[in-house]
């Protein structure tokens, strides 16, 4: 279905604080709504990070660390820093705790 918006005209008015005001009147009518979601959602998260499956394990924790940093400000990227002194940078230190984990799950499947 072609409304014949601009891609533009719809960006602003996204941004327009009285479309954001009425958002934020829509969320805080269903916030019960939201709290009951957010629940069974956790829920059923704590359930795939238990699965005995290891895909369901490994979309389960990608899931649950994209919610547990939801709002959160991004990590700062670094480049490669040398490691002969031993020092990673924070993302250099979970790309090896994943490849770490990942290896020893398949073991255990």
């Amino acid at each position: 279905m072609d409304l014949d918006l601009h891609p533009e005209s719809v960006g602003r008015q996204r941004h327009d604080a009285r479309t954001v005001t009425h958002i934020l009147r829509l969320k805080e009518r269903s916030e019960a709504d939201f709290t009951r979601m957010w629940q069974a959602m956790m829920s059923g998260l704590e359930t795939d990070l238990n699965s005995r499956v290891f895909s369901e394990r490994h979309a389960a924790r990608g899931q649950f660390i994209r919610l547990l940093t939801a709002g959160d400000p991004p990590l700062h990227r670094v480049g490669d820093v040398g490691s002969s002194d031993g020092d990673f940078t924070l993302e250099e230190l979970l790309i090896s705790m994943r490849r770490f984990t990942k290896s020893h799950d398949h073991r255990g499947t």
